[in-house]
C-alpha cells in the first residue's frame, strides 16, 4: 500500500509542471493553530507563533516582507471546520443548510459565512457522502485584511480537500497529516466511508491511535505527512511517507462550479455585480415608466365609460318609465290571480262550523289553549296545564271522536307563566276525510 501511493506522489504530476491554482508571483499559506507555512517563487520557510495561538496580524506580519500577485491559505483547525456524513441524495440548498446546522453546534458564525460542499460516491444510488466546510471568524478577518492591505483575493482551502486529488482508487486506509492536525481517510474504488480529523501525534503513535478506534491493524495505515521543506536539489523528496506541498498545489484543479465534480464554496446570499443592479435599476424605471404611462390611458378610457354608462343610463330610464304600465298590469292581473285561487279553496275546503269548533273545545278541559291552527286535513293545539297527566287525557278524548283519524302529543316541556312553573305540549290531530264536512 505504501509504494503504491509514493508511486503515485512520485510520477502522477511531474514537479516541473508550474503550479495549476496560480499563474504569476504566488503565494501559499498553510495555517496550523500555532504554524505558519509559506510556500512563494521565494522559497518555503515556516514560522511558529510565540502565543498561544497563531492570530491574523502575525500573519500580516510574515507576509509584508514578501512580493506577491496572488495568495491562497490551505487551512487546518481552527481556521475552518469540516466533517463528513453520509446522507440522502440532497440538493444544493439542502446541502448547504445541513452543513450549517451541523458546523453551527461548534461555532456560532453569520448567516452569511461561505459554506464548502463536495460529493462523493457513497457506494449506495439513493445516498451520497458530504464532506462540508466552513472558515472560521480569523479567517474571514484574514482575507477582509488581505483585501484592504495587499489589494489581493486570498482563496481558502481547507488541506485536507486538497489531498482528496491524490489518494489512489484501490481501497486504502490512509493518515495525512499536516503541519498540527492529521486526518484519517478510509475509502473504497474511489467511494470514500469516512474522513475524520486526529490530533497531530508522532508517526507510530497515530497510526496506533487510527488503528484501535477504527478498528484495523497497524500496517494497513499508510501514513503521510506534509513537508514544505525541499532538498538541495530543489527537486521534491520521494520518500514513501513524506508528500511535498508542491506536489499538492500542482494536483488541486482549483474550484469546481458543482460540489460532485470538486470542492465549492457556496454563499446563501450572493451580492450582484454592479452592472447587475444598474440593470435591474433601469428595468424598474422603465417598468415604472410604462406604468405612468398605462395609468394615464386608463383614465382617459374611464371618463370615455363615464360618459357612455350617462347615455346607457338615460335610455334605460326611458324604457323603465314605458315599462311601468306593463308591470302594474302584471301586478292586477297577479291579484285577480290571487283572488281567484282564495275563491276555489274556499270552495274546495270549505270552513268548519262554530259548533265543530265549539264541540272540539270542549275535549279540552284541564288545560288551556295557547295556539289554535286548522288545516282541511287537521289541526294543531298547543296546550298548557298544571298537571301533565291532563295532556294525554286530552289526547285520549280526541282519538276516540269518530271525525279523528289519529291524534299525537308531539312535545312536552317545561315553562313559566307569570312566574308559575307550567308544563307546555303540543297535540297534532289528523282529521278522517270520510268524517270531514261537507260544503
Amino acid at each position: 500500500m505504501a509504494g503504491v501511493f509514493a508511486q503515485l506522489l512520485k510520477f502522477a504530476i511531474p514537479p516541473t509542471v508550474p503550479f495549476r491554482f496560480t499563474r504569476q508571483n504566488p503565494l501559499h499559506l498553510v495555517l496550523g493553530e500555532k504554524t505558519l507555512g509559506l510556500v512563494s517563487d521565494q522559497g518555503a520557510t515556516t514560522h511558529q507563533a510565540l502565543d498561544l495561538r497563531l492570530t491574523p496580524d502575525e500573519v500580516l506580519v510574515q507576509c509584508k516582507a514578501l512580493r506577491f500577485k496572488q495568495a491562497a491559505a490551505w487551512l487546518e483547525f481552527p481556521w475552518v471546520q469540516v466533517g463528513f456524513e453520509t446522507i440522502a441524495q440532497p440538493s444544493h440548498e439542502e446541502a448547504y443548510h445541513y452543513a450549517q446546522a451541523q458546523l453551527s453546534r461548534l461555532t456560532k458564525l453569520p448567516d452569511s459565512a461561505p459554506i464548502g460542499l463536495q460529493f462523493f460516491e457513497s457506494g449506495e444510488h439513493d445516498r451520497i457522502g458530504l464532506f462540508y466546510a466552513r472558515p472560521s471568524s480569523a479567517t474571514l478577518q484574514l482575507v477582509q485584511a488581505f483585501r484592504q492591505q495587499f489589494r489581493v483575493q486570498l482563496q481558502v482551502v481547507p488541506l485536507v480537500a486538497g489531498w482528496f486529488h491524490l489518494l489512489p482508487d484501490e481501497p486504502s486506509k490512509l493518515l495525512l497529516s499536516g503541519l498540527e492536525q492529521s486526518c484519517f481517510v478510509e475509502q473504497q474504488k474511489g467511494v470514500f466511508l469516512q474522513i475524520c480529523e486526529l490530533p497531530q501525534l508522532p508517526q507510530a503513535a497515530a497510526t496506533t491511535w487510527a488503528a484501535d478506534h477504527f478498528g484495523t491493524r497497524n500496517d494497513s495505515i499508510t501514513h503521510t505527512r506534509l513537508s514544505l521543506e525541499t532538498e538541495a536539489s530543489g527537486t521534491p523528496s520521494t520518500a514513501s511517507d513524506t508528500l511535498e506541498m508542491q506536489t499538492l498545489l500542482q494536483a488541486w484543479p482549483g474550484f469546481a462550479k458543482h460540489p460532485s465534480r470538486g470542492f465549492l464554496w457556496m454563499n446563501r446570499v450572493r451580492k450582484p455585480f454592479p452592472w447587475v443592479e444598474a440593470g435591474l435599476s433601469l428595468l424598474l424605471l422603465v417598468v415604472l415608466a410604462w406604468g405612468v404611462g398605462l395609468w394615464r390611458d386608463s383614465e382617459q378610457q374611464l371618463q370615455s365609460l363615464h360618459t357612455e354608462l350617462a347615455s346607457q343610463n338615460q335610455f334605460l330610464q326611458a324604457r323603465l318609465q314605458e315599462q311601468e304600465a306593463w308591470q302594474v298590469l302584471q301586478q292586477q292581473q297577479a291579484q285577480v290571480q290571487k283572488l281567484q285561487n282564495l275563491w276555489d279553496e274556499t270552495y274546495v275546503r270549505p270552513a268548519m262550523s262554530f259548533h265543530q269548533v265549539e264541540l272540539w273545545l270542549q275535549l279540552v278541559r284541564g288545560a288551556w289553549v295557547a295556539q289554535f291552527s286548522y288545516q282541511p286535513a287537521g289541526m294543531e293545539l298547543t296546550l298548557l296545564t298544571l298537571n301533565p297527566k291532563a295532556l294525554r287525557t286530552i289526547r285520549d278524548r280526541f282519538a276516540q271522536r269518530p271525525e279523528v283519524q289519529s291524534a299525537t302529543l308531539l312535545a312536552l316541556e317545561q315553562v313559566e307563566l307569570r312566574g308559575t312553573p307550567v308544563r307546555q305540549g303540543t297535540l297534532r290531530v289528523t282529521l278522517n276525510p270520510k268524517n270531514a264536512l261537507k260544503p
